[in-house]
């Protein structure tokens, strides 16, 4: 991901099964303003992003998308923890009805493949 104008902060949880960081999270403030910077998000790390003004966001796909293997979690499941600037954030109809963390996990996919 790549933040060309504007401020975003970025949320990651990492589902993998087996992995190093396997149930950690992160939050990442982008701002193009202060820096171009890249963000490398592996397969299996959940992420999800609020704009802090108007964005243009830019994110390249290891393949063509089709969205099949996409699947979402719900942007406020405790569990995950991530600290969102807002706790009222303009959702997608997609996004405001993800399932939970627990329900997600059980199709997680396994670190490294």
């Amino acid at each position: 991901w790549c933040v060309f104008t504007g401020a975003a902060v970025v949320g990651l949880y990492d589902l993998r099964r087996g992995s190093p960081t396997e149930g950690k999270k992160a939050e990442i403030r982008m701002n193009a303003d202060e820096r171009r910077q890249g963000l490398y998000i592996p397969r299996g790390v959940a992420h999800g992003f609020y704009a802090e003004t108007a964005i243009e966001l830019q994110y390249l796909v290891d393949e063509y998308y089709t969205g099949e293997d996409e699947f979402g979690v719900a942007w406020d499941d405790a569990e995950m923890g991530i600290d969102w600037p807002t706790r009222d954030p303009i959702l997608s109809d997609r996004d405001r009805s993800n399932p939970g963390l627990a329900d997600v996990l059980a199709d997680a996919p396994a670190y490294g493949a």
